[in-house]
């Protein structure tokens, strides 16, 4: 019976938020003045819509806005390197936490028509999408290109439920959201390709400099270690404990190789509260990637040239093992026996990343692959790029046509 009744609520509850939508379109339809689209935004690790911003900037009919807030845990000075992320790209952006106060402002202070939301995690008061919903369109990007086997996350929140729209990166990942979500349409989810891969098309910026300038190796690899290494985690990809130190040591002993260090974002955290480093431990181990002549760290958004200016990465993450694909560059993937695994779209990918479960077999594997040039698995990598990429080319900008389609009554001139 209980079950029954919270079925009830949660049904109503989206049939409310949908009916708020029918109104808002049709007050958007009936504006003179530019559609107003906000980018919720709390961890610039996980921006992924740089392109889809760039086009709605050179349309008339919308003005796009990043507006900059805070993870519940997250520290001011990473709120401070949050801004200055969006400042040194001259994104138009706005502030939505007080520090002073130590409060979040609003989201409907800033008068948004449509809002995207970065990621379902950690909202805080009034930003979350019950506290907007009845005022402006609501729409997610996944902030990467879900692979894990983790549809309670990814697809069964609340936060899923109640969306206007959700963007999704290909036919697979639609297919696994109405999988997961039988109240919603398909007509909720459009399949729009990702704004993140869109970078691939564009020229390499000569400004990104992320390999040490010191030497001129033959080889670059990025290191690209996950966070969840708790007991508890729903994913435990993580398989720092028996390769973290290691390849910090191989790294020192192997100077023709050149290493960017690019750990998640959450990873620093995760170390010190699962107690398998000191706060002080991990701050002298991500210092010591950054001193070796042959290495250094990257923690910060914009890491698609990074990935295009490499040989190889080593990763046990999740998105990074379709973020990475369109490179052609081989990916050793780190695996983690009590891993849940990854999804129908994971699952198309896995195969043909070069796997190591222990140390000596990831050696084994770098030298066979990378410094014996033998990388057999490529032609396999090839043939799944178009499961990352769609047909209809730049992902940003079709969400953009989408947009002005769906809202703009008797189209403005642009």
């Amino acid at each position: 019976m209980k079950k029954i009744i919270n079925f009830i609520k949660t049904y109503n509850k989206i049939l409310k938020t949908q009916f708020h939508y029918h109104s808002i379109i049709k007050k958007i339809r009936n504006k003179k003045t530019p559609i107003k689209v906000i980018f919720i935004v709390n961890e610039n690790q996980k921006w992924n819509s740089d392109s889809l911003y760039r086009a709605l900037e050179k349309n008339i009919n919308f003005d796009p806005i990043i507006v900059i807030t805070k993870l519940p845990n997250n520290t001011v000075d990473v709120f401070n390197k949050n801004i200055n992320f969006f400042k040194d790209r001259c994104y138009n952006f706005k502030i939505a936490f007080n520090v002073d106060s130590n409060t979040p402002i609003p989201l409907k202070l800033f008068s948004p028509d449509i809002v995207f939301f970065q990621q379902p995690y950690g909202p805080l008061e009034n930003q979350t999408i019950n506290s907007i919903s009845s005022i402006a369109l609501t729409c997610y990007i996944p902030y990467g290109l879900m692979v894990a086997n983790n549809d309670e996350n990814h697809y069964r929140l609340m936060f899923q439920q109640l969306l206007w729209k959700y963007f999704a990166p290909n036919h697979i990942i639609k297919k696994l959201y109405l999988d997961n979500n039988f109240l919603s349409r398909p007509s909720k989810v459009v399949v729009s390709g990702h704004p993140k891969m869109d970078i691939y098309d564009t020229n390499i910026s000569k400004n990104n400099i992320f390999w040490p300038a010191k030497i001129k190796p033959n080889t670059k690899i990025i290191y690209a270690p996950h966070h969840s290494v708790d007991d508890d985690s729903p994913l435990k990809y993580a398989t720092f404990l028996w390769n973290g130190i290691e390849l910090l040591e191989y790294a020192k002993k192997h100077q023709h190789i050149e290493w960017v260090f690019k750990p998640h974002p959450r990873l620093k955290i995760a170390l010190v509260l699962n107690k398998i480093m000191t706060e002080e431990e991990v701050n002298t181990y991500y210092q010591e990637w950054n001193i070796l002549e042959n290495s250094s760290v990257y923690d910060s958004g914009d890491y698609f040239d990074l990935f295009r200016t490499s040989d190889a990465l080593i990763t046990d993450c999740g998105s990074f093992l379709a973020e990475y694909l369109p490179t052609e560059k081989p990916i050793f993937l780190l695996v983690n026996s009590e891993s849940k695994g990854y999804n129908l779209f994971g699952n198309t990918l896995v195969d043909t990343f070069y796997k190591a479960y222990d140390f000596s077999g990831l050696i084994n594997s770098i030298n066979e692959v990378l410094l014996n040039e033998n990388d057999f698995l490529k032609n396999d990598r090839l043939k799944i790029i178009s499961t990352i990429r769609m047909e209809h080319g730049n992902a940003g900008q079709f969400i953009v046509n989408y947009l002005e389609n769906t809202l703009i009554k008797n189209f403005r001139r642009k």
